[in-house]
């Protein structure tokens, strides 16, 4: 398994699965209302385990 993260600019990231999935990072701290391009660290972080999680509870009453 390989992942990859290349710095855009500021405090956005793209990060690159082996299997050739991309999604956006932005670390950015805005304003409330203004438009993010991406989830934060912290939300990729959080989903990736929600994501894990599920795919082993599945995989026990499968």
């Amino acid at each position: 398994m390989k992942a990859r993260v290349k710095w855009t600019e500021a405090r956005r990231f793209i990060w690159g699965s082996g299997s050739g999935h991309r999604a956006i990072i932005d670390a950015s701290a805005t304003p409330q209302g203004e438009t993010r391009f991406g989830p934060s660290p912290m939300e990729m972080l959080l989903t990736g385990m929600c994501g894990r999680t599920v795919s082993g509870v599945i995989a026990r009453k499968s």
